[in-house]
């Protein structure tokens, strides 16, 4: 049986207390504006620390490893046509 990290569970605790917390809002509230303009701030927020995130590891492959960097500029996620042919 394969074990859980416990990175992993500390990292749904939040995720799930989240969703507890917005059904019982919605339980007391029968409001789904609120609900919706929470889930957006959510979304809008992971959505910062991922780009954060990704940006931090570019300069450090910029800085330690420039030809993964190339590699990772090449294959960039916010890209719609990426190639990691240069051309």
């Amino acid at each position: 049986m394969k074990r859980i990290s416990w990175q992993i569970l500390l990292g749904h605790i939040p995720v799930v207390m989240s969703a507890i917390f917005y059904l019982i809002h919605y339980f007391i509230f029968r409001d789904y504006h609120d609900i919706f303009i929470y889930l957006i701030g959510g979304i809008n927020r992971a959505y910062d620390r991922l780009v954060k995130q990704w940006l931090d590891y570019m300069e450090h492959l910029q800085g330690h490893y420039p030809y993964l960097f190339s590699l990772a500029l090449r294959m960039n996620p916010f890209d719609q046509k990426v190639s990691p042919i240069v051309q």
